[in-house]
């Protein structure tokens, strides 16, 4: 069932953006986590130069999860990719992804940008908190809540990678995988 479709998504992308700008006079940094992530965080970072009419830094973590079966090979995301090319020491930033939901992959990434250096702040922002929370973190900049059942999964595209936006609620087993 499609849940949001693109237009609804652009829209809430200024939305994101313009929260991010009423918090931060200067724009912070803005790091993508891999792989849809990263294309949200890139729009989010135009909406906000466009705004300030000056370069945002935008970095990329490629994090990844066992796909096959997690309790059998690692209870963590593995970061196997940082394509940061700015110091982050002294700075705020911003860790964006499509979806939060147990909060592993975020703490992987604070893992990953703190062996780079000391951020001043870390802030997390996502499309969509599906709010499963196994470790105690949220979200500062959320594109929506939803709560799906057990036996449901959320399906995010981007156009970037999946060639369209929009947010799908199916059945585990049903639809398309991630």
């Amino acid at each position: 069932m499609l849940y949001r479709n693109e237009a609804q998504i652009l829209l809430c992308l200024k939305r994101m953006s313009y929260q991010i700008l009423e918090d931060y006079p200067e724009p912070p940094l803005l790091i993508g986590i891999k792989k849809r992530g990263y294309p949200i965080a890139a729009r989010i970072r135009q909406y906000i130069a466009e705004e300030l009419n000056r370069e945002v830094f935008l970095g990329e973590l490629n994090i990844s999860l066992y796909q096959n079966d997690l309790s059998l090979i690692n209870d963590f995301p593995i970061i196997h990719e940082v394509g940061i090319p700015f110091s982050i020491g002294g700075r705020d930033l911003i860790l964006i992804d499509d979806v939060l939901n147990t909060g592993r992959t975020a703490y992987a990434a604070i893992d990953a940008v703190t062996d780079l250096g000391r951020p001043s702040r870390i802030r997390f922002a996502c499309l969509a908190d599906i709010s499963r929370r196994e470790l105690p973190l949220y979200a500062d900049y959320t594109g929506w809540n939803i709560e799906i059942s057990a036996d449901e999964q959320l399906v995010v595209k981007v156009r970037e990678i999946d060639g369209e936006d929009g947010i799908w609620i199916e059945k585990k087993g049903a639809g398309s995988e991630k």
